[in-house]
């Protein structure tokens, strides 16, 4: 009775009853001082593995009544901060614990802390382990025996039962096995920052496997204070990344095969798990929702329950808005007073915007909160941000405020200025925002803006399209035909033969997400191009070639998010004009690129032949036909790019009847080729008999042709074929396949 009074959350659970139990019969529980304890038998509890197993949220999947933490968990990356490089692993190395055994990890609240070391104990457990895991809010002791008094307390509550007075043997003799797991770290009780570098000293000497979890606001903290960090030399320090392309690949795949592990169809798997990928893609758009783990999930259940199934019309506005109710779902505020918190989040997201500020400090804040309440309604500064900062809307850093999330900030200034866009000077900042859609933080409120405003988004579509037309406007959109090109198809005189690998889609799927992921670290975070929040009143910047044609790519992603969003509520015609405007702007800047590239490509070759000839291996003959081919390529590549480009972004399902509309309205080779390229962005898109004829009308048209194979190269390998249609149309295009045998008989000659 003692025990389970003990494992109570209460007071009791700080009182030590082990002098009671000296009086209390255990020889069913006593070992012998010579017997060897079995560490292969120390498990956690069946009640306590329920308990951490648990989400936290309440999820619904149509193929399993109750999720749990199993269901749905993919190890997250993290990063080492201390390495210049920025180098990433995955958090599953954590397990290897003897070669990471003491670890600092960082991340956001929604980042998946918890869940993460959670995972880590039962995985660790698994593998003979004794991981313990302690909330550091109930650690208000930097002494060791004080300590050891709760490690004894939580080693009774998570693992089988065990003899108490036995435990400090175990601990003695197998200290090498327990892993010491701190999470939330900051919310310690030890308070005085002696202290607790008393208490990380404590940990280091102690233990020799320690993890210790913490918000990301404290991570400047331990970072920048040599009196706390000087006490954890022999830790390594991480931060948890958002899902990358792979993480969130896995992560869709893990929802999809739900209680059907064993029976889902390969091909049906394949082909669900692209459609819903480009789901989430879209909605996620230039990282309006962090990837952490919470968002996709919520996503997915969205999707699956049917809220999203097609994510047409306004569904994504509804995603949106559904997130920020949970959000608030989740504080002390009450129904009757949604409408008050919207009406003020958009206030002050609205102020920061007009000032061009992305934080404040407390003075700034409670002004505003006061400005707000003259105007408005009066409710208590500390109430109203208790609320705001628990919903993960604001967070407070330092006696800073700024908006926690992208789609938050966007979300209320779009709001803001819809719900006053009868005020002339509203519909004057919208008219600049813009005209510098070039900012990427401008272009995203737009996109915001036309969810919220849809009585007016007809205008705010027309206003962007006039910006559209503007860029390259005395140049002819390129068509690709025959005579256009004859400069560059006189490069070579025959089609070079192509030969593919006939692989599994997973194997090259894998590759294009590692690929976007390097693309994305690369590039990292380009929210703000100067690291600041831009005026939207500032000069409009007088944009070069490449500022234009960056600013063309953005207006395109524009053009067709409100295409594929709204592919139920624009009229056909609306639709036919977008889409018009959108492949018109692409194949703009193509053509301004194909007379650049063909006014130099003299010079070019020059250049190229002379690179070949100083390396003294091939002849005159073989020297012109490489540097040919090698210019050739070079244009192949710009002119794949754009068609790639213009297709992405109007390839939906939704919008084939009017792609093949415009298609038919402009019967050149660039519009089929972006044609036949947004149907093979899907499976079951290779339509044989279609792309055999137009090899047939490409045959005097090498690039064209050339553009078409790499095409369907590209379909073959990301969807199931069957290899007797793939062997087929391979066969008309003059495709050779290397078959698995083939390239092992040929590695093995090599």
């Amino acid at each position: 009775m003692l025990n389970k009074l003990q494992i109570l959350i209460t007071s009791f659970s700080n009182l030590d009853f082990t002098y009671l139990n000296n009086f209390i019969d255990k020889e069913t529980h006593k070992i012998n001082s010579n017997q060897v304890i079995e560490i292969a038998n120390i498990k956690l509890n069946n009640q306590y593995l329920k308990k951490i197993n648990d989400t936290g949220i309440k999820l619904t999947h149509p193929n399993k009544s109750e999720l749990t933490l199993d269901d749905i968990f993919v190890f997250q990356d993290l990063q080492d901060i201390e390495n210049k490089k920025k180098v990433r692993i995955n958090s599953q190395k954590l397990l290897d614990i003897n070669t990471i055994s003491k670890a600092m990890v960082f991340g956001e609240e929604v980042s998946g802390k918890s869940s993460l070391i959670f995972t880590i104990q039962k995985k660790l457990n698994d593998k003979n382990f004794i991981p313990l895991y302690f909330n550091a809010k109930n650690l208000r002791s930097s002494d060791y025996d004080k300590f050891i008094n709760r490690l004894v307390n939580n080693f009774k509550k998570q693992y089988q039962d065990f003899d108490k007075s036995e435990i400090g043997k175990l601990l003695d003799e197998n200290k090498d096995k327990f892993v010491i797991l701190i999470d939330n770290f900051e919310a310690l009780s030890i308070k005085k920052l002696e202290a607790r570098a008393k208490f990380l000293e404590m940990l280091n000497e102690k233990f020799k496997k320690v993890y210790i979890f913490a918000d990301d606001s404290l991570e400047m903290e331990i970072m920048t204070k040599d009196e706390l960090k000087s006490k954890i030399n022999d830790f390594k320090f991480f931060r948890i990344k958002e899902y990358g392309y792979q993480l969130r690949d896995k992560v869709i795949e893990k929802w999809l095969i739900i209680g059907q592990e064993e029976t889902i169809d390969e091909n049906y798997l394949l082909e669900r798990k692209d459609e819903v990928f480009k789901m989430i893609e879209t909605v996620i758009g230039n990282r309006f929702i962090p990837t952490y783990p919470l968002y996709i999930i919520t996503l997915l259940q969205q999707i699956e329950a049917g809220t999203g199934s097609n994510l047409g019309g306004s569904a994504y506005a509804e995603f949106y808005n559904y997130l920020i109710v949970q959000a608030m779902g989740t504080t002390k505020i009450k129904p009757e007073e949604l409408d008050y918190y919207h009406t003020y989040l958009s206030y002050i997201a609205y102020s920061y915007f007009k000032d061009g500020r992305k934080e404040l400090d407390k003075t700034e804040i409670e002004k505003l909160h006061d400005e707000h309440g003259i105007e408005y309604h009066k409710k208590s500064f500390l109430s109203v941000y208790e609320n705001l900062i628990n919903a993960k809307f604001i967070k407070e850093d330092n006696g800073f405020y700024s908006f926690n999330h992208n789609y938050i900030y966007y979300f209320y200034v779009a709001k803001y200025l819809s719900d006053n866009m009868e005020e002339t000077e509203i519909v004057s900042e919208i008219d600049m925002l813009i005209k510098r859609l070039y900012r990427t933080e401008f272009a995203n409120i737009i996109i915001f803006l036309i969810h919220h405003s849809k009585t007016r988004a007809k205008s705010i579509i027309g206003k962007i399209m006039a910006e559209a037309k503007m860029i390259f406007d005395d140049i002819d959109p390129s068509t690709l035909s025959k005579d256009e090109l004859i400069k560059i198809n006189q490069l070579v005189t025959s089609e070079m033969k192509i030969i593919i690998e006939d692989k599994a889609p997973e194997e090259y799927r894998k590759k294009e997400l590692e690929l976007h992921d390097e693309v994305e670290e690369k590039n990292g975070d380009r929210e703000e191009e100067n690291g600041f929040t831009p005026y939207y009143n500032e000069d409009i910047k007088e944009l070069d070639i490449f500022g234009k044609i960056n600013l063309s790519f953005k207006l395109m992603e524009i053009l067709g998010q409100i295409s594929k969003n709204y592919y139920g509520s624009l009229k056909n015609d609306a639709k036919n004009e977008i889409l018009n405007e959108l492949s018109s702007l692409g194949l703009r800047n193509l053509h301004l690129l194909l007379d650049h590239f063909s006014e130099y490509s003299e010079l070019l070759e020059k250049e190229i032949r002379e690179i070949i000839e100083s390396k003294g291996t091939s002849s005159s003959s073989e020297i012109e036909i490489i540097t040919k081919r090698i210019v050739f390529n070079f244009a192949e590549a710009i002119s794949m790019s754009f068609i790639k480009k213009i297709s992405n972004s109007m390839a939906s399902k939704n919008l084939f009847d009017s792609i093949d509309n415009l298609t038919k309205d402009k019967d050149n080779e660039a519009m089929k080729l972006i044609s036949i390229a947004t149907k093979l962005d899907f499976s079951g898109g290779l339509n044989k008999d279609r792309i055999i004829k137009l090899d047939k009308e490409f045959s005097q048209n090498i690039i064209v042709k050339d553009l078409l194979k790499r095409l369907v190269i590209e379909h073959l390998y990301k969807f199931n074929v069957t290899y007797k249609k793939k062997q087929e149309i391979c066969d008309k295009l003059g495709i050779g396949i290397e078959t698995q045998k083939n390239i092992l008989v040929h590695k093995s000659k090599d």
